[in-house]
């Protein structure tokens, strides 16, 4: 499996190149046409006091679909938030907002919780480049961290820092960062991002306060990089994305520069760039965008086992990307 960051051309001039290499979907043409929510499942209502469960994204639809928490018997969405576009990984603040890192619209737009499919709540716009994940513990009234996978002009991925009040005004990189991946905030504010280097090979970046020019994690043992979460014992939960043709889930410890791994690499049921923890920490769910299909596991530092799959709403040609729990984990 070989990542394609290179290849993606000029996105900042609209070339939209084939990426089925590594799975990460391209950046959007620069005159992308707007969505007129035709791809929303039009039965689906969307509540703002529901209770909480998983939002999944997809990058060809117009909307994020939410579902609940347990669905082993493979249940339809029970809601949805329309309105995005080129949609890659897909996150949940601390206080239960999503963060969509709209492709399409190059902005982070922040749907209000804690109940699932909240209204649309802000919006503010990424300069920088093509956001593909992003992180915060209050995205309303805090930091929030944009993990960009190519900047503007077709230069090495970032991370822009951005509030919705004062827009995105720092834009953190490093010259390992080739092609961006994931990007996590923990309840300090410090910031870590994953990458494929220039040469293509995975790193993980350390930008303490998420600021800076960040530091290169030692010890970091993915041989692919993939999205970050946090647990409740604040270890760094890293998806190895392209491990053995399966993907693997690699658990630290520091990464502040100097990483001790944990747990893992424990074996994904199939390849994943993007999953989050469930709110004690107790669950875990990817995007297999292989599979086209949400796949969920019981998580302790120890052991990582397979629960069950669901697809019920999802579309394999719309390529499923991201998978959010509400409440995420408490961290």
């Amino acid at each position: 499996m070989r990542p394609l960051a290179f290849l993606l051309g000029a996105v900042a001039m609209g070339t939209l190149a084939a990426c089925a290499g590594n799975g990460i979907s391209p950046s959007t043409p620069a005159f992308a046409p707007e969505y007129s929510n035709a791809g929303v499942i039009a039965a689906l209502e969307t509540p703002d006091a529901a209770k909480g469960g998983l939002y999944v994204s997809q990058f060809n639809s117009a909307s994020i679909l939410g579902y609940k928490s347990n669905n082993k018997k493979n249940g339809a969405p029970t809601c949805n938030i329309p309105g995005v576009q080129y949609l890659n990984g897909v996150a949940v603040d601390g206080k239960g907002n999503v963060i969509d890192p709209d492709g399409g619209s190059r902005s982070i737009i922040i749907f209000k919780g804690p109940g699932m499919c909240g209204a649309k709540a802000a919006s503010t716009s990424d300069s920088y480049g093509q956001p593909i994940d992003a992180a915060s513990n209050d995205s309303l009234n805090g930091t929030i961290a944009v993990a960009n996978m190519m900047d503007n002009g077709s230069k090495p991925g970032s991370v822009s820092v951005c509030t919705i009040k004062g827009g995105c005004k720092t834009n953190l990189t490093n010259s390992v960062i080739g092609e961006m991946v994931g990007v996590a905030m923990d309840l300090k504010g410090n910031c870590w991002a994953s990458a494929y280097s220039p040469q293509f090979t995975p790193k993980l970046v350390y930008y303490a306060k998420c600021k800076g020019a960040g530091v290169v994690a030692t010890g970091y043992q993915n041989t692919s990089p993939g999205g970050l979460d946090i647990d409740n014992a604040g270890h760094l939960v890293s998806i190895d994305t392209s491990a053995n043709n399966i993907g693997a889930l690699m658990i630290y410890s520091g990464c502040n520069p100097a990483c001790t791994v944990v747990g893992g690499p424990f074996a994904l049921h199939g390849e994943t760039f993007w999953g989050h923890l469930n709110q004690k920490s107790t669950q875990f769910a990817t995007a297999n965008y292989v599979a086209g299909e949400i796949d969920v596991y019981k998580y302790s530092t120890t052991a990582l086992t397979f629960l069950y799959s669901y697809s019920n709403g999802l579309t394999p040609s719309a390529s499923v990307k991201g998978a959010a729990y509400n409440p995420r984990s408490n961290e």
